[in-house]
């Protein structure tokens, strides 16, 4: 399809090399638009790869970007790494969820993790300034990294090793994503807005990532707590989050899966009377996001943290991002999603492995995944129960050949959902179910190019699959905002 586009006239001043042109400048319409040197589009990078794994302190590994759209080498901006410590795709014995999110000068990772087979509970959280730390079913640290580019890619340094060949996975954002920032600040403890600061940029999308402690990193503490979401910059009714916690040293309830969309960026849930047998679940602390500020973002918490827990943010400036939300179906087959407004490049996934948005007792788990369609896969899944055992049920699940896959929370062996990403659309995508349990919950962000602005009451112009386009109706980038 050819598409408006505004261009500007060469001028002499322009022919002869000056840098910036002269207020005579004139702009016109030409049909169709080609523009030389347009910006290649935003680059997202998917991969799963093995953990070096010689135990030596400071071994580095290097990892390349590659844009799964393109096929394109690239210089990444931002990093998002995760694993549960498995070694094979597959299921294995308890619960680790590794996270963790670089801007390739600061860090900020998380570990929870929970003994199978115990009683009562054995659970625990870490945080630490680097790109990824893991931790073993103890809560005893296995090993860790920082990350820095190198060359077309990243380089992971091991300053803590071990001789696991832990399966990773990992996304890259670059081209159009020209900036990152990643800041760690405090929950505030009291209720109304906060204002972080700091990013250098207007951001148009963020990860927030905690384990809800409230020391400095790095730190170990009882308890598994883990909360990862996300948001972007069109409208605050597009965030989502996935939350999981379970208590230590339980013998009856005290474990809680939430999941929330459209309506929190990072909400931070956690259980009441942790250090209670039998605590019940409960919301402590909720920030809703207000919008995105000439140097970092503004949220708002109507309900107060209980205490200042650190929560690293990862800022992206560049891209285009649409959050949607959805139900596994009841059957297998293909899925289209629309309504996106572009062509993604990468979509991540996240689930709490339950029916509904809201918060779950008894049973804890979390899902988070990637994919391109060249080169889709990495899902991280953690399951728990114990509201009806006499001990704790914990495992794990780690696959690198799709993008959502769900289990029963009690001794799961085999999958109950699972699908793969079909295709890129030029409004969405299409998910392809090829096993299918009606009504689990999930949530995804698909990342795309950064459209292209338009001259004062034109259209804005966007990139459908890197190739500039026009926006649907209503859309503009005048005022684009919370």
């Amino acid at each position: 399809m050819n598409d408006l586009a505004v261009i500007p006239r060469r001028t002499d001043c322009q022919r002869k090399g000056a840098r910036v042109c002269n207020r005579r400048e004139r702009r016109y319409y030409k049909w169709p638009r080609q523009v030389a040197g347009a910006s290649p589009g935003a680059y997202y990078h998917f991969s799963t790869f093995d953990k070096a794994s010689s135990g030596i302190a400071n071994e580095t590994q290097d990892v390349p970007c590659v844009d799964v759209t393109t096929g394109s080498s690239f210089v990444p901006v931002a990093v998002i790494l995760w694993t549960t410590g498995l070694t094979a795709n597959g299921f294995g014995q308890h619960y680790i969820v590794a996270v963790g999110m670089t801007d390739l000068t600061t860090h900020f990772a998380t570990c929870v993790s929970a003994q199978d087979n115990v009683e009562p509970t054995n659970t625990g959280r870490r945080h630490a300034s680097k790109a990824l730390t893991i931790t073993d079913h103890l809560n005893v640290l296995s090993a860790e990294c920082n990350a820095a580019v190198q060359g077309n890619g990243f380089r992971l340094t091991w300053t803590t090793a071990d001789t696991n060949v832990t399966l990773i996975h990992c996304v890259a954002f670059g081209g159009d994503i020209t900036n990152a920032k990643l800041i760690v600040h405090n929950a505030l403890t009291t209720t109304g807005n906060q204002s972080i600061t700091g990013a250098g940029f207007k951001p148009d999308a963020l990860f927030q990532l905690t384990a809800r402690l409230n020391v400095d990193p790095p730190a170990t503490a009882a308890e598994a707590f883990f909360s990862f979401g996300f948001a972007h910059a069109d409208t605050a009714a597009l965030e989502a989050t996935s939350i999981c916690a379970i208590a230590d040293d339980n013998t009856t309830a005290g474990v809680a899966a939430s999941q929330l969309s459209d309506d929190n960026a990072s909400p931070n849930i956690s259980l009441r009377n942790l250090s209670a047998k039998g605590g019940a679940a409960a919301q402590n602390g909720r920030a809703t996001p207000v919008s995105m500020d000439a140097d970092g973002y503004t949220q708002n918490w109507p309900q107060a943290a209980p205490n200042t827990f650190r929560i690293g943010v990862l800022f992206l400036k560049g891209g285009d991002y649409y959050i949607g939300h959805g139900t596994s179906p009841a059957s297998t087959g293909t899925e289209a999603k629309t309504g996106h407004g572009f062509k993604p490049r990468g979509v991540m996934t996240l689930s709490a492995n339950h029916a509904a948005q809201g918060l779950v007792a008894s049973v804890g788990s979390m899902i988070c995944a990637a994919g391109g369609v060249a080169d889709e896969g990495g899902v991280n899944g953690g399951y728990f129960d114990l509201g009806t055992l006499s001990f704790s049920e914990a495992d794990r699940y780690t696959q690198s050949t799709k993008v959502i896959a769900t289990a029963s929370n009690i001794s799961p062996t085999v999958t109950t959902t699972e699908a793969d990403l079909s295709a890129f659309d030029t409004d969405g995508l299409t998910w392809d179910w090829t096993k299918a349990s009606a009504g689990r919950y999930y949530t995804w962000i698909a990342v795309g190019d950064t459209p292209v602005a338009a001259a004062a009451g034109q259209p804005t112009m966007r990139r459908w699959g890197g190739v500039p386009g026009m926006v649907g109706a209503g859309r503009t980038m005048q005022g684009r905002g919370w």
